[in-house]
């Protein structure tokens, strides 16, 4: 059996959450991430980051127009921070990262 990989040109992923991991402050949090292109070209044109946190259905997205060379890594820190709501004693909170490329024909990364 051969199987083949066709690896896409431009391949935008959100590779690691750098921030916030844990021990948030109840307000404001910044939000990290490291990106990286699993692509053979660089990615050159405008792309978009998004994310959600718990609860609040509307993403805050930005467009980010730093260039990403193929198997390169970038970090990027959100201009607007992640609001935490306010709970009593401890609490737990999920947030999403995602990018979106019009060049990237593969969205699950």
């Amino acid at each position: 059996m051969t199987a083949f990989v066709v690896i896409p040109p431009e391949d935008l992923a959100v590779l690691d959450l750098l921030s916030p991991v844990d021990g948030c402050t109840f307000g404001t949090e910044p939000v990290s991430v490291t990106l990286t292109n699993n692509g053979y070209n660089t990615i050159t044109n405008s792309y978009s980051l998004g994310y959600f946190i718990d609860g609040n259905p509307i993403p805050t997205v930005e467009v980010v127009t730093t260039d990403i060379a193929p198997g390169d890594t970038i970090p990027y820190t959100f201009t607007t921070p992640a609001v935490v709501p306010v709970a009593s004693g401890e609490a737990t909170f999920n947030i999403m990262v995602y990018g979106e490329n019009t060049n990237d024909s593969y969205f699950i990364d």
